[in-house]
């Protein structure tokens, strides 16, 4: 394709925040379920018994300035009292709110009659409620039972991620923009950002279905978030959540009109929304992005195009290489999950230096995809760390050394494989395991835990070898998600069935950190990793010994939801530093609605061994004992594999599905293994080591 480069318009290199994003976008998906819950039949449970009498709470500050040091008396419903505000407020002051046209002020006297009016009054003390405590979300983290995002999401039942489409959500409902942009009502706790452009962004018939904001950040950079316009049943003031507008579906990509007319034409694809919307009017080819995880989008609208084009260009603090990667993810989901053919891409590096940007000529070109893989690998090479010059002469003195000892490499003894787990958990490795939400991930990571940390040897699942050769490791458990209440029942189920009589050995081996201990930080970052590493400490000082695992639960929270580039590369450096002190890391993740691990690929190029858990039926955690769960290996790098296998959670432990004889199942798979293990070149010795039986049973079994 033959394109000018000065048809090109290029933008601003202010950094982009979007992890910021994500946090914003799942805040206000909690808001917008708590404000759609008000009139459930679930809302007092959700309250808990928050509502079950008046409190007094004394703001130290707040969004508003105006409400700094005054209290609110939160009052339990009454029957005379029928206004399905978030909170029932009596002020021991003047209360002011603005009903879209001018300020009011509202004495205490006044307020019981006004609970009892129509809607409009009702919606002016919704926005003074959230004027004093800035959003819905932060309503409910004080006072109901749910104190997450995630937490709100799942009590009403709907996916728990930013863009992820709502599922049927309660006299709420979403209309379209007009074309002005009002952003008044806006929930107060955004008033920190300065609003600076907005993108619309339409369905297929042409509507205005939600505006992307364009907001500067208080430390100078910039997110772009995606505002909707939702109103309450009964209501004529229309609310603004920063969600995108999804209901029971997929998002749209940008620019959808022109995109349902895409057969024969070229479009191309930027990551970047400024990017796309400053080209949205080129005639020489349609220009769309996406916002979000690339699996909320609705991508299948690219096939009837003629050619798509994905840019590659520096833009938003981010140079040519780290484009490069994020752009050859696009690429991988688009041909391999897509199934899209008509691929190619464009690069073009742009200067900003100067006064103002500008795109470099020369470096304007378009790369068919083999091309275009090539330049990824440069982009890999360019981002890995230098050697400290004091190291490169020992480099190429040991790669010398290194050829010229080929055949004693090559005659080097094979030894047993380090395993904590067999073929789950290697020791100083990494292993990933990832699920679908409510699969049971975090029970299977739990029982490996407490396999781990058991003072005799276990087998994980009887009859399938999944030992421990060596017993009695220390493991620290980070769990982000789970409450202690949460998993005190089945964790007490599982160490009772795995440890058999109640003893000392979780205290001693056994360190666990929940998510209300554990402060929500991307802790990726280098800035954290020294918090990590202190958690090591203190759980081996608390259990008198090296921490033999790490268990981080589940990854996303553990990043807070904010994974780039940088977060995958500055996450692998904090692996390596974990595992060069000798533990070994569980890493436990969500997958994707393709069944792969969710977000950036580059977090397995570390991993060992990466398991994912599937159930055909969806049936929920809650539902372990009742549906099989398939274990299924996605790759081991040991030449050491198992094929899938089926299991069932049944009294704290898991057992084979399907097989009534176990004793016998077990026979078999030991001298399927061990034929396994000799082909390799293993020797009984190291068989023995890592099936953890000694060497009069090993002969004794394959003899019978």
């Amino acid at each position: 394709m033959n394109r000018d480069i000065n048809h090109i318009d290029v933008l601003d290199n202010l950094v982009e925040d979007t992890g910021l994003r994500d946090q914003i976008c799942f805040e206000e998906k909690a808001s917008l379920l708590v404000e759609a819950g008000i009139s459930s039949s679930k809302w007092p449970a959700f309250m808990e018994d928050e509502l079950t009498a008046d409190r007094e709470l004394k703001l130290e500050c707040g969004q508003n300035k105006y409400y700094c040091g005054k209290s609110l008396k939160l009052s339990k419903p009454t029957p005379d009292c029928r206004c399905q505000t978030v909170l029932q407020m009596d002020l021991h002051g003047g209360l002011q709110f603005y009903n879209g046209s001018r300020l009011f002020c509202l004495l205490p006297q006044d307020i019981f009659e006004l609970l009892k009016q129509e809607t409009t009054w009702e919606d002016c003390l919704r926005m003074s409620a959230l004027e004093a405590f800035g959003s819905a979300y932060n309503v409910a983290r004080i006072f109901s039972r749910c104190k997450s995002p995630e937490q709100i999401c799942n009590y009403w039942r709907q996916e728990p991620y930013p863009f992820a489409a709502l599922n049927g959500v309660r006299e709420m409902f979403s209309v379209p923009f007009n074309d002005d942009d009002d952003f008044r009502n806006l929930q107060p706790w955004l008033k920190i950002y300065s609003i600076v452009d907005s993108t619309p962004w339409y369905d297929e018939f042409g509507n205005i279905i939600m505006r992307v904001v364009k907001m500067r950040t208080p430390d100078g950079g910039k997110i772009h978030v995606p505002v909707s316009q939702w109103f309450r049943s009964g209501s004529g003031v229309p609310m603004l959540f920063c969600v995108p507008s999804c209901v029971s579906g997929k998002l749209p990509l940008f620019q959808l009109p022109k995109l349902k007319n895409c057969a024969g034409k070229t479009v191309i694809v930027t990551d970047s929304i400024e990017l796309a919307a400053a080209n949205a009017e080129d005639d020489s080819a349609i220009w769309t992005t996406w916002i979000g995880d690339l699996q909320y989008s609705n991508w299948n609208v690219l096939r009837e195009a003629a050619e798509v084009l994905l840019l590659v260009t520096n833009h938003s603090g981010k140079g040519l290489p780290e484009a490069y990667l994020e752009i050859d993810r696009l690429k991988r989901y688009l041909k391999d999950d897509i199934g899209l053919e008509n691929l190619g891409a464009l690069q073009l590096a742009v200067e900003y230096s100067g006064e103002e940007p500008y795109a470099i000529q020369r470096s304007f070109r378009a790369l068919p995809l083999p091309e275009f893989e090539l330049m990824v690998e440069k982009a890999h090479e360019a981002l890995q760390p230098a050697s400290p010059f004091w190291l490169d002469g020992q480099a190429s003195s040991s790669q010398e050394a290194a050829g010229n000892k080929t055949a004693e490499l090559l005659a080097t003894k094979l030894e047993p494989y380090p395993y904590l787990v067999r073929n789950f958990v290697v020791r100083d490795s990494v292993t990933l395991l990832h699920a679908e939400k409510g699969i049971g991930k975090s029970m299977f990571a739990y029982s490996i835990a407490v396999a781990v940390a058991a003072d005799k040897q276990i087998d994980l699942c009887p009859g399938m070898w999944w030992v421990t050769p060596k017993k009695g490791h220390k493991v620290l458990y980070l769990d982000f998600e789970n409450s202690k209440s949460q998993i005190a029942n089945r964790l007490s189920k599982i160490c009772q069935a795995y440890w058999g009589k109640e003893d000392d050995s979780a205290k001693r081996n056994l360190a666990i950190r929940y998510g209300s201990e554990l402060p929500a930080e991307n802790y990726a970052m280098q800035e954290h990793h020294a918090t990590v590493l202190r958690w090591l400490e203190e759980a081996e000082h608390e259990l008198s010994g090296h921490i033999d695992l790490i268990v981080l639960d589940p990854y996303s929270r553990f990043v807070n939801s904010r994974e780039t580039t940088k977060t995958v590369a500055d996450f692998t450096a904090l692996c390596r530093k974990i595992t060069e002190r000798g533990t070994a890391i569980l890493i436990v993740h969500h997958s994707n609605a393709e069944g792969d691990v969710r977000g950036f690929r580059e977090k397995r190029d570390q991993v060992c061994c990466a398991v994912s858990l599937l159930r055909e039926d969806g049936a929920a955690a809650r539902d372990l004992d009742e549906a099989p769960l398939t274990v299924h290996w996605e790759s081991l790098r040991e030449p050491d594999y198992s094929p899938d296998q089926q299991i069932r959670f049944i009294d704290g432990q898991w057992l084979p599905a399907g097989v009534d004889d176990v004793t016998q199942l077990r026979e078999e798979n030991f001298k399927l293994i061990v034929a396994k293990y000799r082909k390799i070149g293993f020797t009984d010795k190291d068989i023995q080591t890592m099936l953890a039986v000694s060497n009069g049973s090993f002969y004794a079994k394959m003899k019978e």
